[in-house]
């Protein structure tokens, strides 16, 4: 029995880093292709100021999709992660939350159109019936996407949600862009992301099927304790979308569509790396409510193999941001520092994304709002006074006062229920690719030999000075590779190399 929980106990970590990694991986894909995308858009129609006006309408949809969801998608993971081998109660809860989205969002729908004259006094792309239209299927689609992804997650089937994903976004390329070339511009760029969103969820069904079955109808106590746990994260995810789309939203309306486009791409940028902890944390969320046992010692595990994976492109990403904002258009090179400061997030979103994962799979609801809503509301509340004195920089700025803010509320936490943190380990693991990078910049190592060679020798300086052990790449390997790779020779030498053994 104990030989059992051991190894269920380690899995948490491997499994973590397997659907974690898989969601990067879907979201560097989705990114990548909106990268194409916005360049494409921008080449054609000459205008860097459509990519602001775009990303509003996207951003407005967002935020209303979190007001209507209730925290339903990250709610229902505890349950889903706590009957992951139950089909008959995993169905009954994934049902429950569906039906209760499904209709919290067509009731949006209504109330957008209805109240459509209202907000356009605030918003006047809005009076468009056709944009106001398109925001209104755009929040109900997210909603439901954000829901049904959270069955992936839970199942740690993540590798099917990149592939929908890439799949999902060539199909978002090909007609938004063919629509833009047609004329429709504005419009044709947002149709590509309705386009995007419904096959997604299309091709999401067919692999549902197989784990949940007969429709189940709306159970009171399901409801209750849905609802229950999803309030832990409802105001901290309303502020939370509000933090991550105000910036953009603010520029908007408070300094030029341009503005808010460069920010847009630089907030984009950034989130290639402040990404890695959030998803590896959201995988590890699910595992830890599953698992009575070792979580204390998982969570600084993952919070460990986080910094190790995400501080070193966070230093690649700081010091070539030109080289990649000037590829989109040389417009957005206005917002390198924006870039730097939003990426450099990373260190303080690891602990925290952690820590919430934790005491979420506790139950203790109370320490989940207290951390998220001391993030997100100063976002928030910072965003209209820094944007209207520094402009996208103010944006930046205050995105980082919340992950500041965040990160202190989570050492009050941590203190709170006793949790052993290293920090001289999680120090030594930014300041080697800090070191690194310095001397990169000084030198002018170009773009495609750095952005390599930088996070290659932050690894093997991390496994030869025993930062990293190498029981825990040993169990991400295992959960990541293929059979077949794990006694090769070659990853032998790999371990040769990195550990010196």
């Amino acid at each position: 029995m104990r030989k059992n929980r051991n190894d269920d106990k380690a899995n948490i970590l491997g499994k973590a880093f397997k659907g974690g990694i898989w969601l990067y991986i879907g979201n560097l894909i989705s990114m990548a292709l909106s990268y194409l995308y916005w360049l494409l858009i921008s080449k054609i129609t000459g205008s860097p100021g459509l990519v602001g006006e775009a990303s509003t309408i996207i951003g407005v949809s967002t935020i209303f999709s979190t007001i209507y969801l209730l925290g339903l998608p990250r709610g229902v993971q505890r349950f889903l992660g706590m009957y992951t081998n139950d089909r008959h109660l995993f169905s009954k809860y994934f049902w429950t939350g569906l039906i209760m989205v499904s209709f919290l969002g067509l009731v949006t729908v209504v109330a957008l159109y209805l109240l459509n004259d209202v907000l356009s006094k605030f918003l006047p792309f809005l009076a468009d019936k056709n944009v106001s239209m398109l925001i209104a299927a755009l929040a109900l689609l997210i909603g439901l996407k954000n829901y049904v992804f959270s069955y992936f997650i839970s199942k740690v089937k993540t590798n099917y949600s990149t592939l929908i994903t890439f799949v999902s976004g060539i199909a978002k390329v090909v007609t938004g862009v063919a629509l833009v070339y047609i004329g429709l511009e504005l419009l044709g760029a947002v149709i590509g992301y309705v386009v995007f969103y419904i096959l997604l969820l299309i091709l999401s069904v067919s692999f549902l099927k197989n784990d949940i079955y007969g429709l189940r109808y709306l159970e009171v106590k399901v409801i209750v304790d849905e609802i229950k746990s999803g309030m832990a994260f409802y105001v901290p995810s309303l502020f939370t979308t509000m933090g991550n789309w105000l910036g953009v939203i603010s520029l908007y309306g408070i300094v030029s569509s341009v503005s808010a486009g460069a920010y847009y791409i630089a907030y984009n940028l950034a989130t290639l790396v402040l990404m890695i902890p959030t998803f590896v944390s959201n995988v590890a969320l699910p595992l830890l409510s599953g698992s009575p046992y070792g979580r204390e010692r998982e969570t600084f595990r993952i919070v460990k193999l986080s910094y190790a994976a995400s501080v070193p492109l966070m230093v690649t990403l700081a010091i070539y941001s030109e080289y990649l904002l000037n590829l989109l258009d040389k417009e957005f090179t206005r917002a390198v520092k924006e870039t730097i400061i939003l990426s450099s997030n990373v260190p303080l979103i690891a602990v925290t994304t952690a820590v919430v994962s934790l005491v979420y799979s506790y139950g203790l609801y109370r320490y989940v709002i207290f951390i998220n809503t001391t993030i997100n509301a100063s976002r928030t509340f910072l965003y209209p006074l820094l944007v209207h004195q520094f402009g996208s920089l103010g944006a930046a700025l205050s995105f980082t006062m919340g992950s500041i803010l965040g990160f202190f509320s989570s050492l009050l936490i941590i203190k709170k229920i006793k949790l052993i943190f290293k920090w001289k380990i999680l120090f030594l693991l930014i300041i080697i690719p800090l070191i690194l990078g310095m001397i990169f910049y000084i030198f002018k190592f170009p773009f495609l030999i750095g952005s390599v060679l930088l996070p290659a020798l932050s690894i093997m300086i991390y496994g030869r000075s025993r930062l990293i052990s190498k029981e825990d790449l040993n169990e991400v390997f295992v959960s990541l590779a293929p059979r077949k790779l794990i006694n090769n020779r070659l990853t032998s030498l790999a371990a040769e190399m990195l550990f010196g053994d």
